[in-house]
Order: C-alpha cells, then sequence, then structure tokens
C-alpha cells in the first residue's frame, strides 16, 4: 500500500497525541491532526475531534493546528458543533474553524478523474471515535446528467495495488464489507436528505420476500453522511453508500440449476412497458434496461418474456398468473411508495428489477430518490402534490377489483401503513431529523462556502413538512374512491390498453380485434383536442395537464378510457 504523502506529516504527529485528543499548554489548545483537514484556498478547518475534550478546560486564547498557531478572535465559553471560529493568522492567513461530529474522508490523487477509468488516489476516512481507515482506492465520476453539476458524485474501489487488478473488502462506518462503493453528491437536492431518507424509508417499509432463507439480504442500501476533502479542497457533504448488486440483495450464483437475474432501468420504454422491440444478447442494454447480473453471459429472454407477458398477456391469464411472475407484497409495496413519496423519476427508470432464483417473480429495488416531496428530478421545486404515478404494469394491476383482487389488497396495505410508517408525523420526522442532523453541525453554512451557486434557505424544510400533509390527503383520496367505477370485467370487454409512456404521449395497445378503429380525445370541458385513424401513438403533448377523455370507435363499437395528463 503506499503511503499518504499529503497526510505524512500532520500522522506523524498524530501518532503522539493519538490517544489524547489535545494537548494543552497554558492557553494553547492543540488540536489533533488526524481529527482536522484543511483548505488553505477556502480558508476553512473542519474538525470531528470529541468535543467532550475540548471543552471545560479555562480560557483559550491560541489554537495550535498541523504545526500553526492561530490566536482565536472570540474566546467562547465551550465550543458547539456546527458553529463558527474565526482562527487569525498573519503569515499563512486566516481560517474558519468548525467542529463537526461526521465522518471526515479525505482523498489524493495526482490523476485527473473522468468517467471512465477509475485513477489511482488515497484515501483517509476517520470518525469522530478516532478510528481510521486508510487505503489506496480507484475513484471516477458517476452519473449521467449529474456530471454537468459543479458538485460531482464519485464511484471508489478500494485497492491493494497500483492498477485495480486486486481490490481489498472494508467495513466503512459500519456497513457492510465491500470494495465498490458511491459516494453521492446530492446537489440537485436543495436539503441534501431526500435520498438518505427514503432509502430507510423504503428499508423500513419492505423486506425481501427470501429473508428467512438469506438472512443479510437488504432491500435498500445504507447510506452514511461523510465530509469530503479531496486534494485538500473542500467538497462538502456526501453520502456513502453501498450498491445494489447481487451480494446486496444476496441472489443465487449460477450453476446448472440456480441463477439470480438484476437489471438496471435508466431511461424509459420496455421499463415501463411501453415498448417491446427484439432484444440482442450481444448487447449489454435493451430498449431503456443494463444487464448486471449475471456477469458471465448476457441472456434477456427472461425479462423479454416478463415484459411481453405484461403488455400482450390476455386479461384471463393476466390477472389468474401475473403474481407468479412478479411477487405481490413487492408490487402492493412499491406502488405505494413511489406514490407516497410521489417519485416522478421512478416509475421505470431509477429501479432495478432483480429475480432470487430461476423460476422465483420478479422484484422491484429503487435507487437514486432526490426527487421527491415536490422536488423534481433537476432539484427544482415544483411544489406539485396531486396526480397518481404508475406504469403499464400497474396500469393493468390497478382495475383488478375483485375481493382478493391487486387494487383491494392495495387500499388494505395503504390503511395498515398510514397507522405507523406513513403517518404524516412520522414520514415528517425522518426528513427533520436528517435536516437537524446536518444544520446542527454546520453543513448548509459549509456548503455554501464551497458551492457559492447553492442557495440553503431554512424554509424549504416548511416546504418538505406542508407538502407531506397535501400528498397524504390526496392519497387518501385515492384509495377511498379507488375501484368505485372500475372492476376486471369492465376492462375485460375493453379491447384496448393505454400506456402512458411520458411526456404526454400514450400508446395505444390493441388486444384482439384485428379491424380498423378511429378515436377521439376530448378535453375535461367536451372540446376535441385529437382525432385520428389506425395509429398506435396518442401524442397529447401539446395539451395542458387534465382529465381527457378518449374515445375509440371500431365498427358498430365505442369504448370509453379516462386519461390523467400530468406535466
Amino acid at each position: 500500500m503506499l503511503e499518504l504523502r499529503k497526510l505524512v506529516p500532520w500522522q506523524l504527529m498524530g501518532l503522539i497525541i493519538v490517544n489524547v485528543g489535545l494537548l494543552r499548554s497554558q492557553d494553547t489548545l492543540h488540536l489533533n491532526p488526524t481529527h482536522c483537514s484543511v483548505d488553505l484556498t477556502l480558508g476553512l478547518a473542519v474538525c470531528n475531534s470529541p468535543l467532550d475534550e475540548l471543552n471545560n478546560q479555562g480560557a483559550i486564547k491560541i489554537i495550535s493546528l498541523r504545526g500553526e498557531s492561530y490566536e482565536l478572535l472570540d474566546t467562547p465559553t465551550e465550543f458547539a458543533l456546527g458553529e463558527r471560529y474565526r482562527l487569525l493568522d498573519k503569515a499563512d492567513g486566516d481560517l474558519l474553524l468548525y467542529f463537526t461530529e461526521l465522518p471526515m474522508m479525505d482523498i489524493y490523487t495526482d490523476e485527473v478523474i473522468v468517467d471512465e477509468p477509475r485513477v489511482l488516489a488515497e484515501m483517509a476516512l476517520r470518525s469522530v471515535d478516532g478510528a481510521v481507515i486508510e487505503t489506496q482506492l480507484g475513484i471516477e465520476y458517476k452519473g449521467g446528467w449529474t456530471q454537468s453539476l459543479e458538485k460531482k458524485s464519485f464511484r471508489i474501489e478500494l485497492w491493494t495495488d497500483n492498477v485495480g487488478e486486486e481490490t481489498a473488502k472494508e467495513s466503512l462506518l459500519g456497513m457492510r464489507s465491500d470494495d465498490d462503493w458511491n459516494l453521492e453528491a446530492m446537489f440537485n437536492e436543495p436539503l441534501r436528505l431526500r435520498n438518505v431518507t427514503n432509502a430507510n424509508l423504503w428499508k423500513d417499509l419492505h423486506s425481501p420476500y427470501y429473508l428467512d432463507d438469506e438472512p443479510e439480504a437488504k432491500s435498500a442500501i445504507a447510506l452514511e453522511y461523510v465530509e469530503l476533502f479531496l486534494n485538500d479542497q473542500y467538497q462538502g457533504v456526501y453520502a456513502l453508500s453501498e450498491r445494489i448488486d447481487r451480494k446486496q440483495l444476496q441472489l443465487k450464483r449460477p450453476d446448472l440449476d440456480r441463477r439470480g437475474e438484476l437489471y438496471k432501468a435508466y431511461s424509459w420504454g420496455a421499463p415501463t412497458f411501453g415498448s417491446l422491440p427484439d432484444f440482442d444478447n450481444d448487447s449489454q442494454t435493451w430498449e431503456g434496461f443494463e444487464y448486471v447480473y449475471p456477469s458471465e453471459n448476457t441472456d434477456w429472454s427472461s425479462l423479454y418474456n416478463f415484459v411481453d407477458f405484461v403488455i400482450n398477456g390476455w386479461h384471463g391469464d393476466f390477472y389468474e398468473r401475473w403474481d407468479e411472475r412478479f411477487h405481490r407484497d413487492n408490487a402492493l409495496d412499491y406502488f405505494i411508495f413511489l406514490n407516497a413519496i410521489r417519485a416522478l423519476d421512478n416509475t421505470g427508470k431509477n429501479i432495478y428489477i432483480a429475480r432470487y432464483d430461476v423460476d422465483e417473480p420478479y422484484f422491484y429495488v429503487p435507487f437514486d430518490l432526490d426527487g421527491t416531496y415536490g422536488v423534481v428530478w433537476n432539484g427544482e421545486i415544483s411544489n406539485a402534490s396531486d396526480g397518481i404515478l404508475s406504469n403499464g404494469f400497474y396500469d393493468r394491476l390497478l382495475t383488478d377489483c375483485n375481493n382478493e383482487g391487486f387494487s383491494t389488497e392495495l387500499k388494505e396495505r395503504w390503511a395498515a401503513l398510514r397507522q405507523d410508517l406513513l403517518s404524516n408525523e412520522r414520514l415528517k420526522e425522518r426528513g427533520v431529523a436528517n435536516h437537524t442532523y446536518l444544520s446542527n453541525n454546520g453543513i448548509y453554512e459549509r456548503e455554501q462556502l464551497a458551492w457559492p451557486s447553492y442557495n440553503y434557505q431554512s424554509e424549504n424544510v416548511n416546504q418538505f413538512t406542508s407538502w407531506i400533509d397535501k400528498r397524504m390527503e390526496v392519497m387518501d383520496n385515492y384509495f377511498e374512491t379507488l375501484c368505485e367505477d372500475v372492476s376486471v370485467k369492465d376492462y375485460l370487454e375493453k379491447q384496448f390498453r393505454l400506456v402512458d409512456q411520458g411526456g404526454g404521449v400514450f400508446r395505444v395497445h390493441h388486444l384482439a380485434a384485428e379491424d380498423t378503429f378511429s378515436y377521439k380525445v376530448y378535453s375535461s370541458t367536451s372540446t376535441l383536442v385529437l382525432s385520428a385513424k389506425n395509429t398506435t401513438t396518442l401524442d397529447l403533448s401539446h395539451c395542458p395537464a387534465g382529465i381527457y377523455l378518449l374515445e375509440i370507435e371500431q365498427g358498430e363499437r365505442l369504448e370509453y378510457h379516462k386519461l390523467m395528463l400530468i406535466k
């Protein structure tokens, strides 16, 4: 392992005082350098030294940090988390000193970080209890659109050599032991809390159905906040996270008789059950899906057959056998989770579809949950709290209103969750607790120092909590009236099905009949807004959001569908 070049001088000093935390001579406080990082460009020092060791030491006038002495401008009676302390030094410049209880990560690299491949770097991860993990790693940017932002996310892999041929597994901050980790910048989310809050919510709301056989399986990744310095430049708060993979879900390894499956949905199309083109097993992608596991060979046939079943399966067969192909409890819980937090970007993309073993049902695993609670994917606050999110799969399931049908079970599950996990108070408590933690540690102030374009507004917390009240009212009303005017019988009689492809575009799916047909679309005021013949694409992108009525004429037969256009 390479030595951490830039940390060596301070580590040598830290070896002397590592179990002391500080030294005091008269009115001078010596901060343990193993607990502190400094950005001289910003004039910023952040330390996660235990405050109970620093306080009650009498009047402090001088701070000694990394071999430099600074005059403490205002002498506090005791140091506090998140407070700003001004340190004066005529030679090297003044510093703003903060204390935090977040773990601190320092990464150094001589290479230019790019999207691919990973480049060699060195890391020290320091917890407030004094535990330090030092290692080499490979680092690269991650994400798509988020790479255009100032503050970027990273993917890191722990290495034991200089080129990544051999990796090292470590348990970081109490999470699983692994070599592959994500550093999420959360820059497109105004409060830096939604992704962490929602991952924990999903983990509490839903457990893998095969947990008795695989007790280490998890339905969601763990995330822990850290403060990051990259080449001695402060980057702000990140979420260090596990990765969704075979190990996280404990999918079966492939052999002659067993094989789990894992696919990442990154775009609309097949993931929303809106299209079914042919697949190519020589390609790692297919119509919005990325092939993840097993890595030994690529075979899209199982997933293709499932999407085909959802899109083209005849009604009776679909309603009787869908839960042989997709796990029923997961389908119920994910629909509720998706809509409770109104995750607009997670109806088809930003989810994984997985299968524990051959012939086992598929299930959903969500990720990238920043665009929620009235915030859209790019971080803008829309405050929209109405509308029901769905996809082609749920469109079919929601028409099953029999006594033991999907919609009936959905209403029962919603009523149970509203008593506890999805009560207004519990939902608010989760987000507010994360905000309080970050605020008390001065994170928002330091984010603004590191990234001047970041505009923290405390009223965004009120937006978060008031949005929950509005959304829960919408959801309660939806489930109260669900199935009042629809049944499986009504749906069975229809020859056409609509698949919302997003952006105001719907696909008209002809289930059985071969005859020609025409359709007309009317607004809620009975104004004709569109008409066409024998086309499978219905484009309402030019129309405002609202409720529309679709009339399909086939010979002497008329069929009606209600459309909800959300923008």
